[in-house]
C-alpha cells in the first residue's frame, strides 16, 4: 500500500508569506492599479455578506515607474546606459554585490524630474518612480512614489526623505599598472619635485599620456574607478596623504585640489564606497572636496525638467533597489506582493497559488512565497496502469504504477484568502475544488493570454471584476505593443505600418527552409518562440546542428534547458524545481556517462532565475530516455522511469514562455482552425519582446496572417 493512498490534513504552511522589509503605501501604485485595491478591499471586507465567492482583477504588471535612457547605471564593469541593459545584465544592489536584471520595460516619453539630494547627487526620474526611503519623521522605512514625496518632503525641521545606508559597491578586480596608493600621490603632486624618483618614473613608463597633464587637468583613469574595495581605497588614501586612511564618524576629510575632474572624481570614488562627498569651490581655483561617514543622505529637492523617454527595470533583489546613478538607491514594485503586505498575511492566512511552478518561481522573484495548486490542495496517490481493456500494465513482471493527484477534504480554517496568479492557466475543474473549500478567492492575470492546456478556461474578459490599464513590456507607443493589441482585439493587421520594432517575415514552404533562409536571425535572437512542438522539434535540432556544431543527442556545457516536471522536493534558495524553469547545463554530458540500467545521466543545471548567484541544482539525475523523446510526447507522465524530465529549450512552445520575455524574440507563427485561440497564441508570444521582434508570417501555399 502506498503511503498516500489515503488522503491526509495537509497542515497550513509556515513562514512568511512576504520576504522582504520594506513598507509599501498606495502612492506606491499607478492608477489603475489603486482602482483595483479598492475593487479588493471593498469585495474583501463583504464578501459573505454578499455571498461573492470570487473576484477576478484582470491586467497586466504596472508600468511606468520610470528612468531617462540615458541614465548611467553602475555595473560589475562599470557604468553603462540604461538603455544599453538588457536582461541576465548584472547592476548593484543596496548590499553592494551584483544583481540580475529579469526584466527590461520601455515606457516612452515621460514627465520627468531632477531630484537633489544634500550632499549634491542628482539622477531624474517620472513622477510615478518609486524611491525605498526612512521617513525621519516616524523612523519608518517606506517605498513611496516621487509624486507623495514631493507633497511633503520639505517641513519646518528640515527634510523629511532619508535615503538608507547601501554597503560598497563591489566592482570587478583588475590589474593596475602602478600602485593606487603612488597613483594618489602624482594626482595631487604640483611638480616632480613634490614625489620620488620611484613615482616620476612609474608615471612616465607606465602612463605617458597622464604624466603630461597640466595639475588642472588632472583625472583618475578608469581602471582605479571602478576598481575592487581596496584598489579604490588606496588611491583615495594616496590623494589625501594618509596611508591608513581611517575615516571616523563626525570627523569630515577634506582635500583640495585644483583639477575640477579630479574633484569629481574622488566624490565618485568615495560615493562608490558609501560614503558621502561633495565639491565646494576654494581659493584661486582651486575646490575642496569633503567625505565623510555615516552622515544621512536627505531629498532636498524635486523639479520638473520636461519629457525624456525612459524605462524601467526590474532587478532580483528582496527588496527590488538597485543602485542607480551618482550611487543613489532607488526601487520598484508589485502589485501583489503591496496587497500582502497591506493585509499582513503570512503562509497559513493566504495561500498564493498558480498552476505552474514556473509561475511560482516567478512569485517568488517578486518576495512572495507562493505554491503550485497541485501541492496547496492535491495528494498525490499511485494507481496501477492498466490498457484499454482494464488489464494490469507490467514490466517483467512487476505491475507499472503512475500518480494521480486527489483534492484533500479541507483546508486549514485558519486561510481567510486564495489567490490565485496566472488565473488564465486556471481550468474550470481546479475551480470548483477551490469553491468547495468556503474560502474567498481571488483570481489575478491576463485573460487574453493562453488558456489551459486541458479544460475550459473560466477567467476571460467577460467575467472579470476589473481590468488594469496599463502596457506589459513595452510602452504605449511600441509597434509590438500595437501589434499584440491587434491581436488582442483581432484586429486586421497592415504589415505595412509597422517599423523596425517589429520585423516580418516570409516563412519558407518548410521549416527547414525557414531556418536555413533567416539563420542569421535566429543566431542573434535572444528568444526562440513556435507555434506548435514539431515546429520547435526541427528549430532545437537545426540549432544545436547548425549554429552550436553539436552531434550528440546528450547536452553540452551552456545549452539551454528546460524542466518539464515540478519536484516540490528539489529547491536552491527560494526557487523550486519547477515545469517550465529555463536555465543552462554547467557539464557536458557523453554517451559514455549515461547509466544503461536506469537509462539516466547527471546534470549540474543552473536556472535562470539565479543565474546571478553561484547557486545551481548539483548532480541532478535526469531521464535519458525523456530527453530523447519528441517534444510533446506524454512520457512525462510516466512516473516509472526514474530521473528528472529535461528538454532543449533553444527553441520554446508559446505555452511554455508564458511569463518570460527577451530583448530580440523571433516567432514562428502557424495558422490554426480556431480563430480566437490563434489571436491569443499571437498575442502572447508577441508581447515576449521587449526591443524588437521578427515575426515570421505562415505559408500554406501563400503567406498570410488569416487562418
Amino acid at each position: 500500500m502506498s503511503k498516500y493512498s489515503k488522503f491526509v490534513k495537509k497542515p497550513a504552511p509556515d513562514g512568511p508569506l512576504s520576504v522582504g522589509t520594506e513598507v509599501y503605501t498606495r502612492d506606491s501604485l499607478t492608477s489603475g492599479q489603486k482602482g483595483a485595491e479598492a475593487v479588493f478591499d471593498k469585495w474583501f471586507r463583504t464578501k459573505r455578506k454578499h455571498r461573492k465567492p470570487i473576484l477576478r482583477i484582470g491586467g497586466g504588471s504596472g508600468s511606468g515607474k520610470a528612468q531617462p535612457d540615458d541614465t548611467m547605471i553602475p555595473t560589475p564593469n562599470g557604468p553603462r546606459r540604461l538603455d544599453k541593459l538588457h536582461i541576465g545584465d548584472m547592476v548593484f544592489g543596496l548590499n553592494g554585490n551584483p544583481i540580475q536584471i529579469l526584466g527590461v520595460y520601455p515606457q516612452g516619453m515621460q514627465s520627468t524630474c531632477k531630484v537633489t539630494f544634500s550632499d549634491g547627487r542628482t539622477t531624474r526620474c517620472n513622477p510615478e518612480h518609486l524611491w525605498y526611503v526612512i521617513d525621519t519623521k516616524t523612523k519608518e522605512r517606506k517605498t513611496l512614489s516621487l509624486s507623495e514625496i514631493l507633497v511633503n518632503y520639505k517641513d519646518i525641521n528640515g527634510y523629511r526623505y532619508q535615503l538608507p545606508h547601501y554597503e560598497p559597491i563591489r566592482y570587478m578586480r583588475q590589474d593596475t599598472r602602478l600602485d593606487p596608493y603612488i597613483m594618489g600621490r602624482f594626482m595631487v603632486s604640483e611638480s616632480s619635485l613634490d614625489i620620488s624618483i620611484a613615482v616620476i618614473t612609474g608615471v612616465q613608463q607606465l602612463y605617458p599620456g597622464l604624466w603630461g597633464t597640466p595639475i588642472d587637468k588632472r583625472y583618475i583613469p578608469n581602471e582605479y574607478l571602478y576598481n575592487s574595495y581596496s584598489v579604490r581605497r588606496r588611491i583615495l588614501a594616496g590623494i589625501a596623504g594618509v596611508p591608513g586612511l581611517a575615516m571616523v564618524p563626525g570627523e569630515p576629510l577634506q582635500i583640495p585640489v585644483v583639477s575640477r575632474q579630479l574633484a569629481d572624481d574622488i566624490v565618485a570614488i568615495a560615493r562608490s564606497l558609501s560614503w558621502t562627498a561633495y565639491v565646494r569651490p576654494y581659493i584661486d581655483d582651486h575646490f575642496n572636496v569633503t567625505i565623510e561617514v555615516e552622515e544621512p543622505i536627505y531629498i532636498t529637492n524635486i523639479e520638473n525638467i520636461g519629457e525624456t523617454s525612459q524605462r524601467c527595470i526590474y532587478v532580483d533583489d528582496p527588496l527590488h533597489v538597485y543602485i542607480t546613478e551618482d550611487y543613489i538607491p532607488t526601487h520598484n514594485t508589485h502589485f501583489l506582493k503591496y496587497l500582502v503586505d497591506k493585509y499582513g498575511w503570512d503562509r497559513s492566512e493566504c495561500y498564493v497559488i498558480s498552476y505552474t511552478g514556473q509561475s511560482v518561481n516567478v512569485l517568488r522573484d517578486y518576495g512572495i512565497m507562493g505554491t503550485t495548486i497541485h501541492s496547496a490542495i492535491m495528494i498525490p496517490q499511485e494507481e496501477l496502469v492498466k490498457d484499454a481493456d482494464g488489464n494490469i500494465i507490467k514490466r517483467r513482471g512487476v505491475p507499472l504504477t503512475t500518480v494521480k493527484f486527489r483534492p484533500i477534504p479541507f483546508i486549514p480554517p485558519s486561510v481567510q484568502l486564495i489567490v490565485v496568479d496566472e488565473a488564465s492557466f486556471l481550468p474550470e475543474s481546479l475551480e470548483k475544488i477551490l469553491l468547495k473549500y468556503n474560502t474567498p478567492i481571488c483570481e489575478i492575470g491576463d485573460p487574453i493570454q493562453l488558456p489551459p492546456v486541458g479544460g475550459k478556461q473560466v477567467f476571460h474578459m467577460d467575467n472579470l471584476d476589473y481590468f488594469i490599464e496599463g502596457v506589459m513590456r513595452q510602452n504605449a507607443d511600441s509597434d509590438i505593443y500595437r501589434l499584440g493589441t491587434a491581436f488582442r482585439h483581432q484586429e486586421p493587421i497592415d504589415i505595412m505600418s509597422y517599423g523596425n520594432e517589429v520585423r516580418f517575415l516570409y516563412q519558407q514552404s518548410s521549416i527547414e527552409e525557414s531556418f536555413y533562409r533567416f539563420l542569421p536571425i535566429f543566431k542573434r535572437a535572444d528568444l526562440i518562440v513556435t507555434s506548435t512542438n514539431k515546429q520547435r522539434q526541427i528549430i532545437t535540432d537545426l540549432y544545436r546542428k547548425e549554429v552550436l556544431g553539436i552531434v550528440s543527442p546528450y547536452p553540452r556545457a551552456g545549452e539551454k534547458m528546460i524542466c518539464r516536471r515540478n519536484n516540490q522536493a528539489m529547491s536552491i534558495g527560494d526557487y523550486i524545481l519547477a515545469n517550465g524553469t529555463r536555465g543552462v547545463c554547467m557539464n557536458t554530458v557523453s554517451g559514455s556517462m549515461v547509466d544503461k540500467s536506469t537509462k539516466t545521466f547527471c546534470m549540474d543545471f543552473k536556472p535562470d532565475v539565479v543565474a546571478g548567484s553561484d547557486l545551481y541544482f548539483d548532480n541532478l539525475i535526469c531521464d535519458a530516455d525523456f530527453l530523447k523523446q519528441p517534444f510533446g510526447t506524454n512520457t512525462m507522465t510516466a512516473f516509472q522511469h526514474p530521473g528528472e524530465k529535461f528538454e532543449y529549450a533553444h527553441a520554446i512552445t508559446t505555452h511554455l514562455i508564458q511569463g518570460g520575455s527577451a530583448p530580440v524574440v523571433i516567432f514562428m507563427d502557424a495558422l490554426s482552425r480556431d480563430p480566437e485561440y490563434l489571436n491569443r497564441l499571437r498575442y502572447t508570444a508577441a508581447t515576449r519582446a521587449t526591443d524588437r521582434l521578427y515575426y515570421m508570417i505562415p505559408y500554406r501555399g501563400e503567406w498570410s496572417l488569416q487562418p
